[in-house]
């Protein structure tokens, strides 16, 4: 018996080899998403150049807690609303003038 009620779905993004330690014991109260993954979110380590799409994505820490439903010929359907564990900041510089020259035929070099 059981049924829906009685499972916990939960996901996570990057995906990680090793999850050992990483999530929460169960005691038998269904945690949310960032309870059952508070370790992994304590120890979560972005990476220091996110300059690349690449780098920036797999620093981007995200977990979801799912709902599940029985549909049609006995299949079920999970839902994830992802929720992201990082914060974004973004640093807007001024321009700095670097080189300034004498000879007007070359363009002052901003940086």
């Amino acid at each position: 018996s059981g049924g829906l009620s009685d499972e916990h779905y939960y996901l996570y993004y990057p995906y990680q080899t090793d999850m050992t330690d990483k999530t929460a014991t169960l005691t038998g109260n269904a945690p949310t998403d960032a309870e059952f993954f508070a370790p992994l979110i304590a120890s979560w380590q972005p990476q220091e150049d996110q300059s690349t799409y690449a780098a920036y994505t797999i620093s981007d820490l995200m977990t979801a807690e799912g709902s599940a439903t029985t549909g049609e010929d006995n299949t079920l359907h999970l839902s994830f609303t992802m929720n992201h564990r990082m914060a974004l900041a973004v640093i807007e510089m001024p321009n700095t003038v670097k080189y300034k020259f004498t000879d007007e035929r070359i363009p002052d070099y901003d940086v």
